[in-house]
């Protein structure tokens, strides 16, 4: 005859056993998840610094340029006050020359 102890002993270990392999399925999947979820966030940490860098590069460049237009049109108003032609309707030889030495 199966005692009944037995039969609740047996079964008791099988639900333990599963408790026991699901809760460790979980476990692992939690850890896969979290590893995943950190290699994610240092590639868009990742990515986001070289934005960031990009970003600050055009930015120099852009504010280079603007000094560089600036310098020239500030070179050429003062060629252009101290042109002696600076009444006449068009340029002479002597404006030309004086406007191609300012590049």
């Amino acid at each position: 005859m199966i005692r009944p102890y037995l039969v609740g002993g047996a079964l008791a270990a099988l639900v333990a056993s599963h408790a026991f392999v699901g809760w460790h399925a979980y476990d692992a999947g939690v850890s896969a998840e979290a590893a995943r979820q950190a290699a994610a966030t240092r590639e868009l940490n990742d990515r986001l610094r070289r934005a960031e860098d990009a970003r600050r590069a055009a930015t120099q460049a852009f504010l280079r340029e603007r000094r560089e237009a600036a310098d020239l049109e500030r070179r050429l108003s003062d060629e252009a006050r101290e042109d002696p032609d600076a009444d006449r309707r068009a340029f002479g030889l002597g404006s030309v020359r004086r406007i191609d030495s300012v590049r």
